[in-house]
C-alpha cells in the first residue's frame, strides 16, 4: 500500500507535467482528502481513548495509594471521602 506522501508526490508531478487530465488530478485530490479525513477521525478517537485511560489511571493510582496507607497502618494526613457515610466511618476508625 502506498503512503499518503507518495500520493502527494504523484499529484505534484501531475501538476508539474501539465499533461495529466483533470479527472486524474481531481481523483488524486479526492483520495488525499479522504485519507486526511480518516486520519483526523483516527486522531480524535485516539485523543478520546487517551483521556479515558488517563482518568482510569488516576483512579487506580488513588486506590493504590490508599492500599499502601492501609498496609502501612498509618492514617493519611487528610481523609478525602466521597460520601458523608464514608466520612463518618473514617472518623469512627480514628477513635
Amino acid at each position: 500500500m502506498r503512503t499518503l506522501q507518495e500520493h502527494l508526490d504523484d499529484l505534484d508531478r501531475m501538476v508539474d507535467n501539465g499533461s495529466a487530465p483533470k479527472h486524474e488530478i481531481r481523483s488524486q485530490i479526492a483520495f488525499i482528502g479522504r485519507e486526511v479525513t480518516a486520519l483526523q477521525a483516527e486522531n480524535t478517537r485516539l485523543v478520546e481513548a487517551h483521556a479515558k485511560l488517563q482518568t482510569e489511571k488516576e483512579k487506580v493510582d488513588t486506590e493504590l495509594a490508599a492500599l499502601k496507607i492501609i498496609k502501612s497502618g498509618s492514617p493519611p494526613a487528610t481523609v478525602v471521602s466521597s460520601t458523608p457515610r464514608q466520612a463518618t466511618r473514617e472518623k469512627l476508625r480514628g477513635l
